[in-house]
């Protein structure tokens, strides 16, 4: 066994089509090596985890840490689910950040900035139906909101995956996403309900089925990402 710490992933090894990338999301295959690595990995996912549920609480809580600290600190969940996902992965990865603090910070400021303006136009004309008390316009908004809900924000749900493991400023990464998915909406649409419907089934399941559930739905789009884009 090898004791050479910078030695690659073992988990990637003799599979070309990781590395590379197909272009193409097999949701099934996603979601298998999601579970293994969950399970796999628990214990680390659940104390990183636990471990930013209080850093996240602590950082509101100083009310400038929301803005000084979180946004770095959600750029080391993505490089440790990837880092995970790829075989490795340990809690400093939700620390990696802050190694270089002010490029990091402002592109996450900027890339969660963007995200919510983006957002805000699918709830613009529904926004403006409801203070103009025009119906038409309120519907105009419903079927806006399901165009946006359905076609435009699942597509781009790899944003940050593209800033932080490759570099790209968050307007190109946008870019990267959405022209990567062209072809797989439904895929992607699958994706998205996935992500929201199984942290669900877990709270069923006697509540703490949601830590698990969380952990496995974010290794799901890790794996889903990696399929896309490669290593």
């Amino acid at each position: 066994m090898s004791d050479d710490r910078y030695a690659p992933p073992t988990a990637a090894l003799g599979d070309p089509a990781r590395e590379r990338g197909t272009g193409r999301i097999d949701l099934g295959e996603a979601f298998r090596e999601a579970w293994t690595a969950t399970w796999a990995n628990f214990g680390l996912l659940l104390g990183a985890w636990l471990l930013l549920v209080v850093l996240s609480v602590l950082s509101v809580l100083t009310v400038v840490g929301a803005f000084l600290i979180l946004p770095v600190l959600f750029w080391g969940v993505i490089r440790l689910v990837l880092n995970v996902s790829d075989g490795g992965g340990e809690i400093g990865d939700l620390f990696s950040g802050f190694s270089d603090y002010g490029r990091v910070l402002g592109t996450m400021l900027v890339l969660m900035t963007l995200g919510l303006l983006i957002y805000a136009v699918g709830q613009s004309v529904s926004v403006l139906g409801h203070a103009s008390g025009s119906g038409l316009i309120t519907f105009a908004g419903v079927i806006l909101n399901l165009v946006w809900g359905l076609g435009v924000i699942p597509r781009l749900a790899f944003t940050g995956y593209y800033v932080v493991d490759q570099g790209l400023p968050p307007v190109e990464a946008f870019k990267a996403s959405w022209n990567a998915t062209s072809d797989q909406k439904l895929t992607c649409l699958l994706l998205a309900i996935l992500f929201s419907t199984i942290p669900f089934i877990g709270l069923l399941c006697l509540v703490v089925g949601v830590i698990p559930a969380t952990l496995l739905v974010y290794l799901l789009q890790a794996a889903a990402y990696r399929q896309l884009a490669g290593r």
